[in-house]
C-alpha cells in the first residue's frame, strides 16, 4: 500500500509540472518598450536579431513570428550593416510591431526574387533605419513591400536590386502609409 501511495504522489507531481505555463522573461528599454523575450519552453524565441540567416534561431523572420502585439524587434551589433538575404519568400507581418535599428548605421534586407521583403497583412507596423532591396521580378507589384494596414517608414531606403523594363512598384500601399525622416522610395503605387 505504501508503494502505491508513493507512485500516485509521483505521478500527480509530474502532471502538475506539465500543466504549469512556461515562465516568460521580458526586458524593457529606456522608453519602456518590450525588446527581448525568451522563455524556458522556447529559448530560441527572441526579439533580438543576431544572424543574417533567412530563418532559424536569431533570424529576423523568427523574431517577427515570436513577437507579440506592441513588441519591438532590435538588431545585434553583429548584424548592423550586413545583408539579410531572404531565400524563402516575404516575411509576413500580422500584428502591430516595431522593427527598429537605432542610430545612423542601417540593416539591409534583400528579397532575392522571392517576393517582397515584407508583406504587412495587418497591424500597425513601424520600420526604422533599414534598407530594403526589392525583388527584380519584371511586372511584380510590391517588389520591396506590400502594406495592407498601417505602416510608418522612418529613415528607410527602398531599392530595386536591378530595375528592369516593366518593373512593378517597389511599394504597394492598400492601407495607411506615413513617411518620416529621410526616407527614399523608388516608386509607390497606392490603390
Amino acid at each position: 500500500m505504501k508503494t502505491y501511495v508513493v507512485i500516485m504522489v509521483y505521478l500527480w507531481s509530474s502532471i502538475a509540472l506539465i500543466a504549469q505555463p512556461c515562465p516568460l522573461v521580458i526586458n524593457y528599454d529606456a522608453a519602456g518598450n518590450r525588446v527581448y523575450r525568451g522563455n524556458d519552453c522556447d529559448p530560441a524565441c527572441s526579439l533580438l536579431v543576431t544572424t543574417t540567416a533567412d530563418d532559424g534561431v536569431g533570424s529576423l523572420r523568427r523574431a517577427i513570428a515570436c513577437a507579440m502585439e506592441g513588441d519591438t524587434i532590435l538588431f545585434d551589433a553583429g548584424v548592423i550593416g550586413q545583408f539579410i538575404s531572404l531565400t524563402t519568400g516575404a516575411i509576413p507581418v500580422n500584428k502591430s510591431i516595431h522593427i527598429l535599428q537605432s542610430g545612423a548605421t542601417i540593416v539591409r534586407v534583400k528579397a532575392n526574387n522571392n517576393g517582397p521583403v515584407f508583406d504587412l497583412v495587418s497591424g500597425d507596423t513601424e520600420l526604422k533605419y533599414m534598407a530594403l532591396y526589392g525583388s527584380d521580378e519584371a511586372g511584380k507589384m510590391g517588389r520591396a513591400l506590400i502594406n495592407r494596414d498601417s505602416l510608418t517608414l522612418e529613415y528607410i531606403d527602398i531599392y530595386d536590386q536591378e530595375p528592369v523594363e516593366g518593373s512593378g512598384a517597389s511599394v504597394v500601399n492598400y492601407g495607411t502609409l506615413q513617411v518620416k525622416g529621410t526616407t527614399r522610395i523608388l516608386v509607390i503605387a497606392t490603390f
